[in-house]
């Protein structure tokens, strides 16, 4: 069954958060049980992946489990919760930070008003 596993705070607010599914055993140990996620775009991934591999995906997006038709499938299931509760926050300050890596790696531009752009812009909305 298709479904979404959001997570609320105590305060029940929701918070920018991913689903993390780490796969134990080989694909070939069991048959059927991909996941399925439903993208955006309206397309959906089938995954089925390697030992000690692992799938990271937002709650927001709608998945499914398919059942598992022999063998086992050993998984280990968890979430991860951003410091930011917005998630286009949260996109806006990794985007900085891809930008402020690749200006630190030229050595002939000054990158502080970046950084200090971004620390302000974490300090204001980072979740305490």
């Amino acid at each position: 069954m298709d479904h979404i596993s959001m997570l609320f705070s105590q305060d029940n607010h929701q918070y920018d958060t991913k689903f993390r599914l780490l796969f134990f055993n080989k694909p070939d140990h069991y048959n059927g049980v991909e996941l399925l996620l439903y993208l955006p775009n309206g397309e959906f991934q089938d995954i089925k992946l390697q030992v000690v591999s692992a799938v990271v995906y937002p709650t927001t997006f709608v998945h499914e489990v398919l059942p598992v038709c022999s063998g086992a499938r050993r998984v280990a299931v968890f979430w991860m919760q951003s410091f930011y509760r917005d998630s286009e926050i949260h996109q806006i300050v990794s985007d900085l930070r891809t930008t402020l890596s690749i200006l630190r790696s030229q050595h002939d531009i000054d990158s502080l008003p970046l950084a200090l752009a971004m620390a302000n812009l974490e300090r204001k909305f980072i979740e305490r």
